[in-house]
C-alpha cells in the first residue's frame, strides 16, 4: 500500500479486498470464516508492482485500485493491490517479507 492519508487509504484497502473475494470459490469459505486479513506496506510503486507480479505468477487472485485524483494523488495512480483469498503459505510467498501497516 502506498502511503497516503488515512481516510482514502482505508477506503482503497476495502475496495481492493472486496473486489477479490469471489475470484477463487474454493478459497473463499476459508477466507470468509476466519482467515487473517492483513495490510502491509511497500516502499513505492516499484515494490507494489513486484507484489502484483508475484501474485500473477502464483495464480493468486489480486486486484488493483487506482486513485481518482480527488485528493493528494494524481489521477490513475495505483495506490494499493489486494492478494487473496488464498492459502496463507501462497500469500506469504508474495507478501511475507513486507512490514505490517
Amino acid at each position: 500500500f502506498l502511503m497516503i492519508r488515512r481516510p482514502p487509504r482505508s477506503t482503497h484497502c476495502i475496495s481492493a479486498a472486496a473486489s477479490d473475494v469471489y475470484k477463487r470459490q474454493e478459497w473463499f469459505q476459508t477466507w470468509w470464516t476466519g482467515q487473517e486479513k492483513v495490510v502491509v506496506k511497500v516502499s513505492g510503486i516499484k515494490e507494489l508492482d513486484e507484489v502484483k507480479r508475484g501474485a500473477i505468477e502464483l495464480g493468486l487472485p489480486w486486484s488493483e485500485i487506482t486513485d481518482a485524483g480527488h485528493t493528494q494523488i494524481a489521477p490513475g495512480t495505483t495506490t494499493c493491490i489486494s492478494v487473496g483469498p488464498a492459502p496463507e503459505n501462497l500469500i506469504d510467498k508474495v507478501t511475507g517479507d513486507l512490514s505490517l501497516l
